[in-house]
């Protein structure tokens, strides 16, 4: 797919933006362009990509000290950047499934930095059910329908054009 990495950051881009401001969703809108990022760039450009796009959410929350978010994304890529062999580079469901990886490391590694930011935490299974479990979950499939799925449209596109399949000629 052409330019890719630009399209999937303008997505991911869009989605970080509409999870900040009035909708509330609840996903890590960085997290499918850094898996490909993972999945097809060195450790150098993953490690700027993610402090760059942790600077992104730096601007756009206010809840949480700057540099907070961008501190969290490098860390987490550090740590998963060694286990990128565990994936297919060539199948794309592995964006989805290497996305709910790096949701859940990103919310392990907020949890354990957050005691820098001086706030209190309040445990609990519900909290810890919902960051552990069902965001990863949420994010896995946030790639699959906005990554994976398009790209996957594309390339049948691509192979097969673009025939209508219902209507008989």
């Amino acid at each position: 797919m052409p330019h890719a990495s630009l399209l999937f950051f303008c997505v991911a881009t869009g989605v970080s933006l509409l999870s900040t401001t009035s909708f509330g969703l609840p996903l890590l809108g960085f997290a499918p362009y850094l898996s490909f990022i993972f999945l097809k760039h060195p450790l150098k450009h993953l490690l700027w990509k993610s402090f760059l796009c942790g600077l992104m959410m730096d601007f756009l929350q206010s809840s949480l000290p700057f540099g907070y978010c961008s501190l969290s994304y490098v860390l987490t890529s550090l740590i998963l950047y060694r286990q990128k062999w565990l994936f297919f580079h060539d199948k794309l469901i592995s964006l989805a499934i290497f996305s709910s990886f790096f949701s859940l490391i990103h919310s392990v590694s907020q949890i354990l930095l957050f005691d820098l930011t001086k706030k209190t935490l309040a445990f609990s299974w519900k909290h810890l059910l919902s960051e552990l479990v069902m965001m990863p979950l949420c994010d896995g499939l946030y790639a699959f329908i906005g990554f994976t799925m398009p790209s996957l449209i594309y390339t049948y596109i691509k192979k097969h054009g673009f025939r209508w399949r219902f209507i008989k000629n």
